[in-house]
């Protein structure tokens, strides 16, 4: 006789157990830390010009603000925006005040001068 030799009729009364399926999930966490080794961080001294060094810092900017911001409202444009040079500008002479007077900035009292920030936390004196 061939295979199967008798099929077996489907009882609906039988108390069958269908176990759920099991489902594996994996997480991943990552954290931010302030102690970033210092090779990884830009380094201004390895660009040729100050306008490059702008344009790199407005690119990874943008590549920040992008991984940060749902899919549909990034800014995928090929050509940087005024205002993004702008922001990269600002964050190099802000960088460049705070390493340079790190005290000053914080009292603004430099050299008898009338020290306050702007809008963009950058140091400016009256006069």
């Amino acid at each position: 006789m061939s295979w199967p030799e008798r099929l077996q009729p489907i009882n609906p009364s039988a108390n069958t157990v269908v176990k759920d399926e099991e489902k594996k999930v994996q997480t991943h966490a990552t954290s931010e830390t302030e102690d970033v080794d210092r090779k990884n961080r830009l380094d201004p001294k390895r660009y040729s010009s100050w306008t490059r060094l702008v344009r790199v810092t407005a690119w990874i900017k943008r590549f920040i603000k992008n991984c940060k911001s749902p899919s549909q409202s990034q800014n995928m444009s090929r050509v940087l925006q005024n205002s993004e040079f702008d922001e990269a500008r600002t964050f190099w002479l802000r960088k460049a005040q705070t390493d340079s007077f790190p005290d000053k900035v914080k009292d603004k009292s430099p050299l008898g001068f009338s020290p306050f920030l702007d809008k963009d936390g950058l140091l400016r004196v009256d006069g």
